[in-house]
């Protein structure tokens, strides 16, 4: 394994331009009316980094339920016939952490369950409470959403759609996207055999991470951390990032794109079993 230091005589010159736009927004939660139509705005959707997570790039639908109490800090008074197989709305900021609350829903038989960011100012992964504080697995999905959009859209919502999105790559074909600072972009690939597989990710504006896992299908794989911890492959350079994988065994690869401390603009490039990378024009790669 080489990570972020081997670079192909090819890409000498590979930066920005001839590249194609990727989706703008790819994780999100929308509300639902009981007849599943869609009603208000949609909104950002973080799933956490950590345990479960919903099945990638599908529409995972369920019945909304809200917490009673509201921070799932004690045992849910909910009956289980309302939670079961339902996605539990939890506001962040009681007095215990999400691997109690989620405890908590999956007691009552909870498909997912979906945290509100307390503040008015967004939401990050950094929010208090948000991290994994117990070393035990849940299976149990868990995102986060904002304050704003769980009172405006969620507030009269009885079902909500949640859509974590992975976009396929296509190997030799040069993918440009924006990112605001510390979101991320999760990108998929099937390795249909065993063989040597690299991602580029090209950083022409801000700081764009690479961190990669591997499984045996989509939704199997672990979503890979920006925190650099448990991932398989990745590269945190302070310039343009390469995974190498020498011998790949074959898979399903999921990569992740952060936006480390700033916006940033990007291209990511795949190649599989030595397939070419396509050239664009602009300056000279800034590998560290």
């Amino acid at each position: 394994l080489t990570v972020g230091m081997g670079w192909r005589a090819a890409l000498i010159s590979a930066l920005a331009a001839a590249a194609t736009p990727a989706a703008a927004f790819d994780s999100f939660a929308q509300a639902l009316n009981a007849d599943g139509h869609p009603t208000g705005t949609d909104g950002l959707m973080l799933p956490a980094l950590f345990g479960a997570h919903i099945p990638l790039n599908a529409n995972f639908d369920r019945a909304l339920v809200r917490a009673s109490p509201e921070s799932a800090c004690t045992p849910l008074t909910n009956s289980v016939d309302e939670v079961r197989d339902a996605v539990v709305l939890v506001t962040l900021g009681g007095s215990c952490d999400t691997d109690t609350a989620a405890r908590h829903a999956n007691a009552k038989y909870a498909a997912a369950v979906l945290f509100v960011g307390a503040g008015p100012t967004g939401i990050s992964r950094v929010m208090l409470g948000w991290e994994a504080k117990d070393d035990t697995p849940l299976d149990i999905p868990r995102m986060l959403v904002d304050s704003a959009f769980a009172a405006g859209s969620l507030a009269t919502a009885s079902r909500v759609r949640l859509r974590l999105e992975a976009i396929p790559l296509v190997p030799g074909t040069m993918v440009r996207a924006h990112l605001d600072a510390d979101r991320d972009r999760y990108y998929s690939y099937e390795l249909p055999e065993d063989g040597p597989l690299e991602v580029v990710v090209f950083s022409y504006a801000g700081d764009a991470d690479v961190y990669v896992n591997r499984g045996d299908s989509l939704d199997a794989v672990a979503l890979p951390s920006s925190s650099g911890l448990g991932n398989d492959y990745g590269s945190a350079q302070p310039g343009d990032d390469l995974v190498s994988v020498l011998d790949a065994p074959a898979g399903t690869y999921l990569v992740l794109v952060n936006a480390y401390g700033a916006a940033a603009d990007y291209n990511i490039q795949l190649s599989a079993h030595g397939s070419e990378m396509e050239l664009s024009a602009g300056g000279a790669p800034r590998f560290a």
